[in-house]
């Protein structure tokens, strides 16, 4: 394994455990991984990995040992990424041409866009259930499997509105029509890191689930979407009351 591999890896792993209130369980995921980029990150990154592995020791708690570790692996993998290992990071979000897709398409009347700013993107609009019930943006990858070839899953940093129904989409050359759904929850007002394995993707196509379609391959993916939607990607029922106004900051995301 490389070394943006591995920290992506770490922290699909260790983001989890810290917003579910398991900061020691971080931690020591977080410190796992520097030890091991000891012996995996190139000499000129070293001084910041035992940087951080010395504020970790000093510090007074578990949560503040969390993030002294998670700095320095963010510090290590924004140099990868600088150095242009494509495979740590899965895009740029702000140079993709985002479209809107609603359910006017099928009558209904919700609205929404992708707003393009500095630090990331928005996905906001007007969800409305009557005659629909989904909002969402996609836009097409650079070329086929871009930045997730070998990848397992995808990290998303977003900070929500604490709806239940957000979801990222993701759609292959494989099969017409069909795409590959993962849910998440979007706490209101605070940034989180959701993890999503591709294995935890499901298939659907018009809400409905695709339970013959191919397992989802990071080298096989053409295209990415957010979604807002009332339906349940897995049976197609729906997932609550989630009309009204809507808006999730979308900070990053990349490939583990």
């Amino acid at each position: 394994m490389d070394a943006a591999r591995l920290i992506t890896t770490a922290i699909s792993v260790g983001a989890p455990l810290f917003n579910n209130g398991d900061h020691a369980g971080c931690a020591a995921v977080y410190s796992s991984a520097l030890a091991e980029l000891t012996n995996l990150a190139p000499a000129a990154f070293q001084p910041r990995v035992l940087e951080g592995i010395n504020a970790a020791t000093a510090s007074r708690n578990d949560n503040d040992r969390a993030w002294a570790l998670r700095h320095a692996l963010d510090d290590v993998l924004a140099r990868l990424r600088g150095g242009g290992s494509e495979s740590s990071s899965v895009l740029d979000i702000s140079k993709l041409r985002w479209v809107p897709v609603d359910d006017r398409v099928m009558g209904g009347s919700s609205r929404s866009r992708m707003n393009l700013h500095r630090g990331g993107a928005a996905f906001e609009g007007n969800l409305v259930v009557e005659g629909g019930g989904f909002a969402s943006v996609r836009a097409d990858l650079p070329s086929r499997g871009y930045g997730m070839a070998g990848a397992t899953g995808l990290i998303l940093r977003c900070t929500g509105d604490g709806r239940s129904g957000y979801k990222v989409s993701l759609r292959t050359d494989q099969r017409e029509g069909v795409s590959y759904q993962a849910a998440f929850a979007a706490p209101s007002g605070v940034a989180v890191e959701v993890a999503l394995p591709f294995a935890a993707f499901r298939a659907s196509t018009r809400g409905r689930p695709v339970p013959d379609a191919a397992p989802l391959r990071g080298e096989d993916v053409c295209g990415l979407g957010i979604m807002l939607s009332r339906f349940d990607a897995q049976n197609g029922g729906v997932t609550g009351e989630l009309a009204g106004p809507f808006r999730l900051e979308v900070h990053d995301i990349w490939a583990f």
